[in-house]
C-alpha cells in the first residue's frame, strides 16, 4: 500500500539543524492528500507539507486563526465544522485534527466547574467536536488519522472519556494507538500531548500493521534545546514589563495564599519553559530575564513561534497576546512530522487487504444527520471570547 512517489524540499524549523531530524532524511517523501480539522493556524499542515502531503480541505471557525492561516498558505479554511456536510469534504488519504482541548485540560475543567457548566464530552459546544470528527472519519474513511489533545484526556472523568474515544475509534474498524508524546527533543518547552493514531483495517491486513511511536532523535550537540536557542539577539523592548506590571505580578505571588491563575515561569535562557498556553494571563506567563538590570520581558512573537517549532518564514501577529493565543492552541510541527513519518512508513509496509472495501452500510445507514432544511430553526450557542488581563 505504498504512498511513496514524491520528492519535496522540506521547510526546516530554526532548531532542526541542531536538535531535529537530519534534513537529508526528510528527502524520502510521500505523495498523499490530507485534511486539517480544527486547523488553527496550520501546525499539522506545516508538518505534512514537509513530507510531501497536499492539503485538500481545512476547517477552522476562529477568525484570527483563519486570517493567519490564509496569510501563510494562501487559502482560507472553511468555517464552523458543525455546518459542513461530511460527504462534501474531498476524499483524502490522511485526516488530522486537534479537537478542542479546553473541556479536558486541568485549567479548563476547573473553570467550567466554577461556572457550573459541563466539561469533557458532555460539554454541549467544544465537547461535542469529537463527535463531528468521528462522523467525518466514518463518511470519508481515510487510510490514516492523527488526532491530538491534552494529556489530561487520559484520566479525565476517571478514564471514562479516554475509553469512550478509544472504543468509538475502534468501532469504526481502525487499528488505533494512543500515547502521550513530549516536545522537549525539538523545542525548549515542556509540552505533553495525547496522540490518537489510526489505520484503516478495511484497506490493509490488520496483522500487518506494526506501528510503534518512534524514538526521539539524538541531539546533535549532546543536549536538549533550551530557551537561549530561540531567543532573539535584539528583542523588541516593548515586550519588557513595566514597573507596574512586574510589581503587580510579584505582589500576587507574595500573598500568603496564591490566587489561582497567577504564577510565572522565569527563564534566563539556560533551561526549558513550561507549556505555552493560549491564555495571556499570569498562569501561563513565560518571562525571560535577559538583563539583570532590567525588568523581565515576555517572549517576542517570533520567539513564541520558535518555541512551538514553527519556521521563521511563518508569519504570526506582532502583538504578544494575539500571537500567544494562536500559538498556544497550535501543535508542534517538528514532533507532528516525526510521528507522521513513522505512520507513513508503517502504511507502506502493510499488506493490502484484497477484499473490496464495502461502503454500502455506511452509505445506506449514515450516522450523520441529513443536511439542515432552509426553514429549520437552529439553536445558537454563544461562545465567550477569552478575557485578557493586564498583559498587553
Amino acid at each position: 500500500m505504498t504512498l511513496k512517489t514524491k520528492l519535496k524540499v522540506p521547510t526546516e524549523s530554526p532548531l532542526d539543524a541542531a536538535f531535529g531530524a537530519d534534513p537529508k532524511s526528510l528527502k524520502d517523501n510521500w505523495d498523499f492528500t490530507f485534511i486539517e480539522l480544527f486547523a488553527g493556524i496550520g501546525g499539522f499542515r506545516v508538518a505534512l507539507d514537509d513530507l510531501g502531503g497536499k492539503c485538500v480541505f481545512a476547517s477552522e471557525w476562529n477568525k484570527a486563526s483563519q486570517d493567519t492561516y490564509e496569510k501563510n498558505f494562501g487559502e482560507r479554511p472553511s468555517g464552523d465544522i458543525t455546518k459542513i456536510d461530511p460527504y462534501s469534504i474531498p476524499d483524502h488519504d490522511f485526516l488530522t485534527g486537534g479537537f478542542p482541548c479546553q473541556t479536558f485540560s486541568g485549567s479548563g475543567v476547573t473553570k467550567l466547574i466554577s461556572l457550573g457548566r459541563e466539561h469533557g464530552l458532555r460539554n454541549p459546544t467544544k465537547g461535542s467536536m469529537f463527535g463531528y470528527t468521528k462522523e467525518i472519519i466514518a463518511a470519508k474513511r481515510p487510510k490514516m488519522f492523527f488526532l491530538e489533545n491534552v494529556k489530561g484526556i487520559k484520566n479525565h472523568d476517571k478514564g471514562y472519556t479516554f475509553k469512550i474515544i478509544m472504543d468509538t475509534l475502534n468501532d469504526l474498524d481502525y487499528k488505533v494507538y494512543a500515547a502521550v508524546q513530549t516536545s522537549v527533543y525539538w523545542v525548549p518547552q515542556h509540552r505533553e500531548r495525547m496522540f490518537f493514531i489510526g489505520f484503516d483495517q478495511q484497506r490493509v491486513d490488520p496483522n500487518s500493521i506494526d506501528f510503534q511511536f518512534p524514538d526521539p532523535p539524538e541531539p546533535k550537540n549532546g543536549r536538549l534545546p533550551m530557551m537561549a536557542d530561540i531567543m532573539e539577539s535584539d528583542p523588541d523592548e516593548r515586550t519588557r514589563m513595566t514597573d507596574l506590571q512586574w510589581n503587580t505580578l510579584q505582589e500576587y505571588m507574595n500573598r500568603p495564599r496564591k490566587v489561582w491563575g497567577f504564577s510565572y515561569d522565569m527563564n534566563t535562557g539556560t533551561s526549558i519553559c513550561r507549556t505555552l498556553m493560549a491564555q495571556c494571563n499570569g498562569s501561563s506567563a513565560t518571562l525571560i530575564r535577559d538583563d539583570p538590570n532590567k525588568n523581565p520581558r515576555r517572549p517576542t512573537s517570533r520567539e513564541l513561534a520558535r518555541l512551538m517549532g514553527f519556521p521563521d518564514s511563518f508569519q504570526v501577529p506582532d502583538r504578544h497576546r494575539a500571537a500567544q493565543f494562536l500559538l498556544g492552541n497550535a501543535v508542534v510541527p517538528p514532533l507532528i512530522r516525526h510521528v507522521t513519518k513513522a505512520m507513513l512508513q508503517t502504511w507502506d509496509q502493510a499488506t493490502p487487504n484484497l477484499a473490496p472495501l464495502d461502503l454500502s452500510e455506511i452509505q445506506n445507514n449514515p450516522i450523520i444527520p441529513p443536511p439542515k432544511q432552509e426553514n429549520q430553526v437552529v439553536q445558537k450557542v454563544s461562545i465567550p471570547e477569552p478575557a485578557w488581563d493586564f498583559f498587553e
